[in-house]
């Protein structure tokens, strides 16, 4: 069994360090590549990380991703923000041809 946290230094470069950190927590399942400008206790880089993860959960929420999505379907020439055929769009695995999901963004 692998153990909660596991932290590993990739790479130094110049004044950047990278730190590759893998999260095998029940909380979160997510690998998060961070860069820091300068050298960090470990305790400084998991506050880092748990605020990232705080973060990410709110972003990554159905709600907000709806917001920021539109379908496009180009068979019959409309563009939709409507949330709920949004939401059922997101939900096909398989999305059918000339359906695209557009990124307000």
């Amino acid at each position: 069994m692998l153990p909660a946290k596991i932290n590993a230094v990739v790479q130094q470069r110049a004044a950047w360090s990278v730190t590759k950190i893998l999260n095998k927590m029940d909380k979160f399942n997510r690998d998060l590549l961070v860069l820091f400008k300068e050298k960090s206790n470990q305790k400084s880089i998991e506050h880092e990380v748990e605020l990232l993860h705080e973060l990410l959960f709110y972003v990554e929420k159905i709600d907000n991703l709806v917001t920021s999505f539109e379908v496009v379907n180009i068979n019959k020439y409309r563009i939709s923000s409507n949330h709920k055929l949004v939401k059922e769009t997101l939900g096909q695995r398989h999305l059918k041809p000339f359906v695209f999901l557009n990124n307000k963004n």
